[in-house]
Protein backbone atom coordinates (compact mmCIF):
# COMPACT_ATOMS: atom_id res chain seq x y z
CA UNK A 1 0.00 0.00 0.00
CA UNK A 2 1.10 3.25 -0.90
CA UNK A 3 1.01 5.09 2.15
CA UNK A 4 1.30 8.61 0.72
CA UNK A 5 -2.98 7.84 -0.09
CA UNK A 6 -3.34 7.38 3.73
CA UNK A 7 -5.23 10.26 4.97
CA UNK A 8 -3.83 10.05 8.47
CA UNK A 9 -0.57 9.88 7.34
CA UNK A 10 -1.39 13.48 5.28
CA UNK A 11 -2.48 14.84 8.05
CA UNK A 12 0.81 13.80 10.04
CA UNK A 13 2.67 14.65 6.86
CA UNK A 14 1.41 18.17 7.03
CA UNK A 15 1.59 18.83 11.11
CA UNK A 16 5.62 17.65 10.10
CA UNK A 17 5.82 20.41 7.51
CA UNK A 18 4.26 23.03 9.89
CA UNK A 19 6.49 22.65 12.34
CA UNK A 20 9.29 22.70 10.57
CA UNK A 21 8.17 26.17 9.50
CA UNK A 22 7.75 27.12 13.07
CA UNK A 23 10.51 26.11 14.94
CA UNK A 24 12.77 28.01 12.11
CA UNK A 25 11.45 30.49 13.91
CA UNK A 26 12.69 29.56 17.73
CA UNK A 27 15.40 31.07 18.94
CA UNK A 28 19.04 30.27 18.38
CA UNK A 29 19.64 28.67 21.35
CA UNK A 30 16.31 26.56 21.36
CA UNK A 31 17.05 25.28 17.72
CA UNK A 32 19.58 22.13 19.10
CA UNK A 33 17.05 22.17 21.87
CA UNK A 34 13.31 21.89 21.83
CA UNK A 35 13.23 22.46 18.08
CA UNK A 36 14.67 19.74 17.40
CA UNK A 37 12.86 17.54 19.49
CA UNK A 38 9.86 18.65 18.29
CA UNK A 39 10.86 18.40 14.18
CA UNK A 40 12.29 14.45 15.41
CA UNK A 41 9.18 13.46 16.84
CA UNK A 42 6.96 14.50 14.16
CA UNK A 43 8.97 13.15 11.85
CA UNK A 44 8.50 9.96 13.99
CA UNK A 45 4.56 10.70 14.35
CA UNK A 46 4.59 10.54 10.03
CA UNK A 47 6.96 7.57 9.85
CA UNK A 48 5.38 5.38 12.43
CA UNK A 49 1.78 6.47 10.51
CA UNK A 50 3.79 5.35 6.96
CA UNK A 51 4.82 1.87 8.41
CA UNK A 52 1.91 1.07 10.38
CA UNK A 53 3.93 1.13 13.14
CA UNK A 54 2.35 1.44 16.86
CA UNK A 55 3.91 4.82 19.01
CA UNK A 56 2.03 7.03 17.13
CA UNK A 57 -0.54 8.16 19.85
CA UNK A 58 2.38 8.61 21.94
CA UNK A 59 4.48 10.85 19.58
CA UNK A 60 1.16 12.43 19.29
CA UNK A 61 1.06 13.18 22.72
CA UNK A 62 4.58 14.18 22.99
CA UNK A 63 4.12 16.83 20.29
CA UNK A 64 1.12 18.06 21.64
CA UNK A 65 2.95 18.87 24.70
CA UNK A 66 6.00 20.37 23.15
CA UNK A 67 3.57 22.54 21.36
CA UNK A 68 2.51 23.67 25.07
CA UNK A 69 5.32 23.61 26.52
CA UNK A 70 6.84 26.12 23.24
CA UNK A 71 3.61 28.36 23.27
CA UNK A 72 4.10 28.82 27.37
CA UNK A 73 7.68 29.81 26.62
CA UNK A 74 6.77 32.77 24.37
CA UNK A 75 8.20 30.97 21.25
CA UNK A 76 4.69 31.23 19.28
CA UNK A 77 1.55 32.69 19.34
CA UNK A 78 -1.61 31.86 20.49
CA UNK A 79 -2.57 31.65 16.98
CA UNK A 80 -0.49 29.50 16.00
CA UNK A 81 -0.85 27.03 18.74
CA UNK A 82 -3.94 26.74 18.21
CA UNK A 83 -3.33 25.86 14.37
CA UNK A 84 -0.53 23.34 15.28
CA UNK A 85 -3.07 21.55 18.35
CA UNK A 86 -6.08 21.23 15.95
CA UNK A 87 -3.83 19.44 13.25
CA UNK A 88 -2.74 17.31 16.45
CA UNK A 89 -5.56 16.13 18.02
CA UNK A 90 -7.08 15.60 14.04
CA UNK A 91 -4.23 13.15 13.74
CA UNK A 92 -4.99 11.54 16.69
CA UNK A 93 -8.79 11.37 16.57
CA UNK A 94 -7.44 9.83 12.86
CA UNK A 95 -5.26 6.96 15.11
CA UNK A 96 -8.07 6.53 16.93
CA UNK A 97 -10.90 5.37 14.21
CA UNK A 98 -10.27 1.70 12.89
Amino acid sequence: MDFTNDPTWQQAHRLTLVIYQLTMMFPPEEQARLAARMRDVAIDLAAQIAAGEGGAQGAAARLAYYLLLARDLGFMTSNMYSECHTLVTRVQQMLDTP
